[in-house]
């Protein structure tokens, strides 16, 4: 987790080469003060595997995620307007981006060359909350789904509401479901 503040200062941008090859990074966590991601920013971070890039930006630069071998799955808010060339080139574990805006903005957002990993990814589109994925199925039903493993919890006691095929809770996340556990 990148702190909104540091030394009393907003954390406004994630600068150049700032985490250059930090191998060690898992999970990164961008604080919504962030509009910018910076050239080259997480270039060749190998151990990371999940991004939450908030609602609050608008540019992710060229480089910023090239070589991210373990990059699994992106979260990413709607207000991002510019992905630069090359940004997601190289990350080849790519399978998963969950957007918080609709098909038609993911459409309008200008994507540089060099982004297939990021475009040949399943897209979730209205994503809703990029904290949390989980929710009500029942009266005494709960229902949660860790994005990393890909397992849906269902837990509680009592009937699950009736859904249509369609309209399940999870059902914008059925492609990153791998495993369903009832507890």
């Amino acid at each position: 987790v990148i702190p909104e503040t540091i030394d009393g200062y907003t954390v406004v941008e994630i600068g150049a080469e700032a985490f250059y090859n930090f191998d060690s990074l898992v999970s990164v966590k961008i604080p919504a003060s962030v509009t910018s991601i910076g050239e080259k920013a997480f270039y060749d971070c190998d151990g990371i595997m999940d991004i939450t890039i908030p609602e609050s930006v608008i540019t992710i630069g060229k480089d910023a995620f090239v070589s991210c071998d373990k990059l699994a799955i992106v979260l990413m808010g709607k207000s991002v307007r510019l992905i630069e060339n090359g940004a997601f080139n190289v990350c080849n574990a790519l399978t998963t981006v969950c957007y918080t805006g609709t098909e038609e903005e993911w459409n309008s957002i200008v994507i540089g060359e060099n982004n297939q990993p990021l475009l040949d990814a399943t897209k979730n589109f209205e994503y809703g909350n990029l904290d949390a994925i989980s929710g009500t199925c029942g009266e005494n039903l709960t229902w949660a789904l860790d994005l990393y493993s890909g397992v849906l919890t269902i837990s509680g006691t009592g009937e699950m509401y009736e859904y249509g095929s369609l309209e399940y809770p999870w059902i914008n996340y059925k492609s990153s479901i791998g495993e369903v556990v009832i507890s």
